[in-house]
């Protein structure tokens, strides 16, 4: 390859992660995505304070509070428009003559649900989201089994992708939205090796990470600087896993409106379904003849705050004189950051 080939192929590498990375953030953007300009680079602690620090609280206060919640038959909070939950709201609201209260956030206020749920707040029932932080929340038990409410299992467990994406430890800790089989649209622009790094070695759910001394992402950045940054138009091609992408609404483990609540999210679900065929919202795509064997959910691998060090690496990898040494140290160093971060 000459210098101007490499050049070339630099400048096509740093239009591929730009969109890469855009593809990522606008998949869950569509549906509320609140938390990717938050938290990196921060120790968890920094982080926390700066999140109660900006909501104006102590993390024993509450944010948005409602001193008349009993008055609501339901409080739900979101990020933007969040799939079809204000339609659902008035639909009810016609049909019951429910009180129902929708709190949205947009991206300026996306700390807000964060420092709710960590104070333990117990003035709204439903929340739903699609955040970086969305693992932390169900390692805290910020949900409740939706297993138990028999209309809403029924639903949820007759449909292959929402009981994939739903389930942990055979719990449903919430109902899908805006879920994605393998769209060619998440990672459209990538490098597939990085990919597949991630998806194999990330867990932040399972708080898992299985290259601490980062050997592995030293093969791999060995291997994305010999090939010129390994970016391919649809990634699909060159690896051997599919992908889930999906956000969700979660069931407050302190809502007082338990059965409102399940009622609602059953409306939901079939209002998912009604949707017209759309690559970013819906309906739930039909999985009934894949193998989901093999199939990872992105928020596990790819959340922005685990991800950071290992795209970083990967972009200092490719500008830097490509010897082992020099990716050894980069890929140590990120396996590093990686490793603290999921353990966070």
């Amino acid at each position: 390859m000459n210098r101007f080939e490499f050049t070339a192929g630099r400048f096509s590498l740093r239009k591929g992660l730009l969109i890469f990375l855009l593809a990522t953030a606008l998949s869950v953007t569509v549906i509320g995505f609140s938390s990717c300009a938050s938290n990196r680079s921060f120790p968890s602690e920094t982080r926390a304070y700066r999140d109660e620090e900006l909501a104006g609280v102590k993390s024993s206060e509450k944010t948005d509070g409602d001193t008349d919640y009993d008055e609501y038959d339901l409080v739900i909070l979101r990020y933007y428009s969040a799939a079809p939950t204000s339609e659902v709201a008035d639909a009810l609201t016609e049909e019951l003559g429910w009180n129902i209260k929708i709190v949205t956030y947009d991206f300026d206020d996306h700390y807000k649900l964060n420092t709710k749920l960590m104070a333990g707040d117990d003035d709204f029932d439903l929340y739903i989201d699609a955040s970086s932080d969305f693992s932390k929340y169900i390692l805290n038990g910020f949900y409740t089994d939706l297993k138990q409410f028999e209309g809403l299992n029924e639903k949820m467990s007759a449909n292959r992708i929402v009981d994939f994406a739903a389930d942990y430890n055979g719990e449903y800790i919430g109902l899908p939205l805006s879920l994605r089989y393998n769209d060619g649209l998440i990672f459209s622009y990538s490098s597939p090796t990085i990919l597949d790094y991630c998806a194999k070695n990330v867990d932040t759910l399972e708080k898992r990470f299985s290259d601490p001394d980062g050997e592995k992402l030293f093969e791999a950045l060995r291997y994305v600087y010999d090939n010129g940054g390994d970016v391919k138009d649809d990634p699909r091609e060159y690896i051997d896993f599919t992908f889930v992408e999906s956000s969700y609404c979660v069931m407050s483990p302190n809502s007082k409106h338990m059965d409102a609540a399940a009622l609602f999210m059953e409306r939901l679900f079939d209002a998912v379904e009604s949707l017209p065929e759309s690559p970013a919202s819906g309906p739930y795509p039909d999985v009934s003849n894949a193998d989901l064997s093999n199939a990872y959910l992105t928020w596990k691998f790819m959340s922005i705050d685990v991800r950071d060090p290992i795209i970083d690496a990967y972009l200092a990898a490719l500008e830097s004189d490509g010897k082992d040494r020099t990716l050894k140290k980069l890929a140590k160093d990120a396996a590093g950051e990686v490793d603290m971060r999921v353990g966070e």
